[in-house]
């Protein structure tokens, strides 16, 4: 019986390269979607919530931001960690440089808000009064714009990497 195991194994090993192939392109197509997931809610921040938000009181300028931010908050962060791991992964399995670029700057957002807008989420986390706050509001929302760019500039790499 044991005799079989090398003709065995030239069978099995073209139905294992393409599963291999499959969960390839699945992990490709699901990190893009993924990046264009965490690409869409930033520019819909940016560009319907931010605008909308501008036009209210400052009191009621600060409890949308906090109702926004802690939904916000706890789902970018998680689904932007596992597409970074996952897109790592992606990476290692082709060589492609294009996917680690993809990952490195998916990643950029992580010093940017720890640099740029941590202390700003502090203020608006912390207040207990909303007076004064909408100059932290506007700010915020100016440094928001800047990490929506970086997710737009990340997602095309996404398009570009998953079309080579």
């Amino acid at each position: 019986m044991w005799f079989l195991l090398p003709k065995l194994s030239m069978q099995i090993q073209p139905i294992l390269q393409n599963d291999l192939s499959m969960f390839l392109v699945l992990l490709k197509v699901t990190c893009t979607l993924l990046a264009g997931f965490l690409c869409g809610s930033t520019l819909y921040s940016s560009l319907v919530e931010i605008p909308v938000r501008q036009q209210l009181s400052e009191e009621e300028q600060m409890k949308n931001w906090k109702l926004v931010f802690e939904k916000a908050h706890k789902l970018s962060k998680t689904s932007g960690l596992i597409t970074c791991v996952l897109t790592l992964v992606v990476w290692y399995i082709t060589s492609n440089v294009l996917w680690l670029a993809c990952s490195l700057i998916l990643f950029l957002i992580l010093p940017y808000t720890v640099l740029l807008l941590a202390k700003t989420n502090e203020v608006l986390l912390h207040s207990k009064s909303t007076i004064g706050l909408s100059k932290y509001i506007k700010q915020w929302d100016r440094l928001h714009h800047g990490r929506t760019a970086i997710c737009f500039v990340g997602f095309l790499i996404y398009l570009v990497a998953i079309a080579s």
